[in-house]
């Protein structure tokens, strides 16, 4: 392997990597997170109970407070990236009526 940083990276990227994923399978991991401004961890994760407590078990959801603000992200672990994708946005798209007035924006996925 060479020892120049762009050039490690360029062949780490195009053939190490890919030569890897197909000797280890690893499930693929999306992020996405939702923003909300106003409420507290504690009042959100009340208003929130039934559609957290029906997530089915392979989608976890993580509360990221700050500062006037929680960001809550939800994190799916599987074999397909697509269906994963959308199982996200479907739990994403039931939360809105929920908290909606507190949502803020969102932040896109990211694949593992």
């Amino acid at each position: 392997m060479p020892g120049v940083p762009y050039e490690m990276k360029s062949i780490t990227d195009t053939q190490l990597i890919p030569k890897l994923k197909t000797h280890f399978k690893r499930p693929v991991l999306i992020h996405k997170t939702m923003m909300t401004y106003g409420w507290g961890e504690s009042r959100i994760a009340e208003e929130i109970l039934d559609w957290e407590t029906a997530l089915p078990s392979h989608i976890k959801l993580a509360y990221l407070p700050n500062l006037g603000r929680v960001r809550l992200r939800l994190t799916a672990r599987g074999e397909n990236e697509d269906q994963l994708q959308k199982e996200i946005d479907q739990q994403f798209d039931a939360l809105y009526p929920l908290i909606g007035d507190i949502i803020t924006g969102f932040e896109g996925k990211s694949p593992n």
